[in-house]
C-alpha cells in the first residue's frame, strides 16, 4: 500500500512512518522530503507551506520565523527588507525603533531641533577667547537616532530642507559672540527652541552665546553708581 503524501508545511524523509511539521524559519510544499530555509527578507512560522515577505518597516535574516522592526536610526520602506538593504535616516530626521510595526519611513525634525550631528562639549565649543568660526568647535556628523534633540544654548538650528525628495539638515551653528562684538547671541529661555540667534538686548552685556545676558541699570538715589542684575524673563 502506498503511503499518504505529506501536506505542504510538513515533510518526511525516506523510511519515515509519519509526516513531521516544518520548524519555524522553514517551509515545504506537499510531498517534501525536507524543509527549506526561508530566505532573508521573509519569515516562516512553524508549518509554513511557503515563505512570506516581511512588511515594510521590518526585516529578517535567513531562517526567520518572524520579522523584526528595523533598528533605531534606520528605516525599511519596501517589503522583503534584509539587514543589507535597510536605509539610514538622513540628517534632520529620526527613526524610532518599533518592534510591533517597524519603521517604514523617517520622521522629519522641526526647526529648533537637530539630528545627525554630535556637538563638541561646552568647554570646547565655548572656550575663551571665544571664536564661533573655529573648526575645532564645530559639530561633527553622527548617526541618526530615535529622536531629535532640542537646539542647546549658544546655537541656532535651522529647519531641515528637502531637495529632490532628499531631506538634509545643516549642522547646528554656533552663534557669534565677543569675537564679532556684542551682537548675535542666544541665551536660555525655557520654552524657546532656537531657529536663529537672538540679538543681545540693549543695555545688557553678553559675554558668551550660551550664557544669560546681564543687564545694567543706574541707581540714582544717594549718589550710588552703576549696578547690575541678571536679565529677567
Amino acid at each position: 500500500m502506498i503511503g499518504a503524501i505529506c501536506s505542504a508545511g510538513t515533510y518526511s524523509p525516506a523510511g519515515a512512518s509519519s509526516c513531521a511539521t516544518c520548524a519555524g524559519g522553514t517551509y515545504s510544499s506537499s510531498g517534501a522530503a525536507s524543509c527549506t530555509t526561508c530566505p532573508a527578507g521573509t519569515y516562516c512560522p512553524s508549518g509554513s507551506p511557503s515563505f512570506n515577505l516581511c512588511p515594510a518597516g521590518k526585516f529578517s535574516d535567513a531562517g526567520a520565523s518572524q520579522c523584526m522592526g528595523c533598528p533605531s536610526g534606520t528605516y525599511c520602506p519596501n517589503p522583503g527588507s534584509t539587514i543589507a538593504n535597510q536605509l539610514l535616516c538622513p540628517s534632520g530626521t529620526y527613526c524610532p525603533f518599533n518592534a510591533a510595526t517597524g519603521t517604514a519611513m523617517y520622521t522629519t525634525c522641526t526647526g529648533g531641533t537637530f539630528s545627525g550631528w554630535t556637538l563638541q562639549s561646552a568647554s570646547v565649543a565655548f572656550a575663551t577667547p571665544y571664536n564661533h568660526s573655529d573648526p575645532a568647535r564645530q559639530p561633527a556628523p553622527a548617526s541618526v537616532g530615535a529622536s531629535c534633540t532640542a537646539c542647546p544654548n549658544g546655537y541656532s538650528c535651522s529647519a531641515p530642507t528637502t531637495i529632490g525628495g532628499i531631506v538634509s539638515q545643516v549642522a547646528p551653528a554656533l552663534c557669534p559672540g565677543p569675537d564679532a562684538g556684542e551682537g548675535q547671541v542666544t541665551y536660555h529661555v525655557d520654552i524657546t527652541t532656537y531657529t536663529s540667534c537672538t540679538l543681545c538686548p540693549a543695555g545688557s552685556s553678553c559675554t558668551l552665546p550660551n550664557t544669560q545676558p546681564v543687564r545694567y541699570y543706574s541707581r540714582m538715589p544717594r549718589g550710588e553708581g552703576i549696578a547690575y542684575d541678571s536679565l529677567a524673563h
